[in-house]
């Protein structure tokens, strides 16, 4: 199957995850909750591991056979000889915080990319 083809048909659902992922998202972001620094100093909250986890779980149960990287994904993943015989992937980026006009927007990318 295509990466096109596939992508198609799962969309609808890749949408319902990344909107899964923004409520709980929104969640988090409605409290006081702690940031934390992951090894290279960038920041890390429980709405990274929230949408994490949202989205890694329902992506490996739409499409099990195709391997999903993530920004909070095991560094190991991230190793260009553990990914470079991939047909294609998933690249997730969970919660990505952009400010825009004084107020911040969250993304939540998913793309299936080749190889």
């Amino acid at each position: 199957m295509t990466t096109r083809i596939l992508l198609q048909q799962l969309l609808p659902e890749v949408v319902t995850l990344a909107r899964t992922a923004a409520l709980a998202v929104l969640r988090v972001y409605s409290t006081d909750f702690a940031v934390e620094s992951k090894s290279d100093h960038s920041p890390l909250t429980a709405a990274d591991r929230a949408a994490h986890s949202i989205i890694v779980a329902g992506l490996q149960h739409l499409a099990p056979e195709v391997p999903v990287l993530s920004e909070e994904s095991e560094l190991a993943l991230h190793e260009f000889r553990n990914r470079c015989e991939w047909p294609r992937h998933w690249l997730v980026d969970p919660a990505k915080a952009r400010e825009d006009e004084d107020r911040e927007r969250f993304l939540r990318e998913a793309r299936l990319a080749p190889g």
